[in-house]
């Protein structure tokens, strides 16, 4: 239990909540007190309805915390849980520590039947030697908590399927790449290590958890999956150019193929993504691939006939992309996500969305969309199978477009789903893994 021989070294590290630096009008050394003084007395006498969870090593080295605390939503007047903060070591950076404080915290919530309003998170990092210690706990709610440990290397993903309650958990790893330019490339793979690859490349401003629907599901029986953050998203670097160049992404995915040794993968790529799967197919050919998915793709940028088979909805919304006001960006990735879906995701998953959405710099999205060029040209030369996936009622780019894809692309395969939106591979995932799985074994 956290007490009061964790006192010390979480009081300690409560001035890490200052690092990111203090504005101007204030003085660090004083904030750093005040913070310390306001977790000492947390800590001396919880209140109903909080909690502290304490990370430490198998040596029993400090890691991180969390604080916790109950109120009421704001909206509805239901039981919410809120991080209050959370704090992680500069030694323990990039461990898993703050994920596996934020599982430990949706477990508690999940225990005691209380939805985290403000964190939602989907991904947990485990190893076998990290112990997670909980503070006292008031209120009638559950003070065991099993805590996941942590490892650099590996993880486990647990998806939790809406309205059941149900869990399913696969061991994955990450790895990280060194792509085009010499920027790292965050990635993810499960599944059948003996199995074709299928390497997933997500659409703008989006990451690697989009695809967690896939990589959850039964796909990772047969077949080797692996999910790309692409340059800017994600874990991946974001520097502040080098998105203009076609060669850059054709690197970053010719890298991952290469160093991941993902031999006749298939590339699946959703809206954004077929863009970069054609940047790789002009710079370095289809010989090492087996097949393609493009999942509510699109083929070009920076004309009129681009802009063509783009909603009004969704172009009414790019210059919020670009905004760096927090308030007008974060609610043109709301509406944006909210275009996506015919049927409405959860709140908790709609806070996950929107928090790896968030995580994206508004000038990578402003430089993606930058972009002009035209891969139509490149379309009658695929001989390679194609799958081309949409759905039916798609908000953001046509359906129209499935049959401009396949005045270039005859031999393609078409699935065209009904009553689904942009993400057809969430909303209707057991469909789309189906037909993917088909496509792949036609191979």
């Amino acid at each position: 239990m956290a007490g009061l021989e964790d006192s010390d070294w979480i009081v300690a590290l409560a001035p890490r909540l200052h690092d990111f630096g203090p504005p101007p009008w204030r003085v660090r050394a004083a904030m750093d007190e005040a913070v310390k003084e306001d977790q000492a007395r947390l800590l001396a006498n919880l209140a109903p309805g909080s909690a502290i969870f304490a990370a430490v090593d198998a040596d029993d080295n400090p890691l991180g915390f969390v604080t916790l605390r109950t109120d009421r939503d704001y909206f509805t007047d239901e039981p919410a849980g809120h991080v209050v903060d959370i704090v992680v070591s500069r030694e323990a950076e990039v461990r898993g520590v703050g994920r596996a404080l934020l599982a430990a915290a949706e477990a508690l919530g999940q225990r005691s039947r209380i939805s985290l309003a403000d964190v939602e998170c989907l991904c947990r990092q485990r190893a076998g030697s990290t112990t997670l210690r909980t503070g006292g706990l008031h209120g009638g709610m559950d003070a065991h908590v099993e805590a996941p440990p942590l490892v650099s290397s590996s993880f486990a993903f647990l998806q939790l399927a809406s309205g059941s309650g149900a869990i399913k958990e696969r061991t994955m790893k990450s790895h990280k790449v060194n792509g085009g330019g010499g920027i790292q490339l965050h990635l993810v793979e499960t599944g059948n290590p003996n199995g074709r690859p299928i390497l997933f490349i997500h659409g703008l401003s989006q990451c690697w958890l989009a695809w967690s629907r896939q990589l959850s599901s039964d796909l990772a029986a047969n077949y080797r999956l692996v999910a790309m953050d692409m340059r800017g998203h994600g874990f991946s670097d974001k520097p502040r150019e080098a998105y203009a160049d076609s060669k850059l992404w054709a690197e970053d995915v010719n890298q991952a193929i290469k160093a991941l040794r993902l031999e006749q993968a298939i590339l699946c790529g959703w809206s954004y993504g077929p863009l970069v799967i054609l940047d790789y197919l002009r710079h370095f050919g289809e010989d090492s691939i087996a097949g393609l998915n493009f999942v509510a793709g699109i083929t070009k940028l920076g004309s009129d006939s681009a802009l063509s088979v783009l909603t009004p909805e969704f172009l009414s919304l790019v210059s919020g992309f670009f905004a760096v006001d927090v308030e007008e960006s974060v609610n043109s990735l709301k509406s944006l996500l909210q275009l996506c879906f015919v049927t409405k995701p959860t709140s908790e998953e709609l806070f996950l969305m929107l928090g790896f959405n968030v995580l994206v710099p508004p000038y990578v999205r402003q430089a993606l969309l930058s972009r002009s060029f035209d891969n139509d040209d490149l379309l009658p030369k695929i001989r390679k199978p194609v799958l081309i996936t949409h759905g039916a009622n798609d908000a953001i780019v046509k359906p129209a477009i499935v049959d401009e894809h396949l005045a270039g692309l005859s031999h393609a395969q078409t699935h065209i789903i009904p009553n689904v939106g942009h993400a057809p591979f969430w909303e209707a995932a057991a469909a789309f893994n189906q037909r993917l799985a088909m496509f792949a074994e036609s191979l």
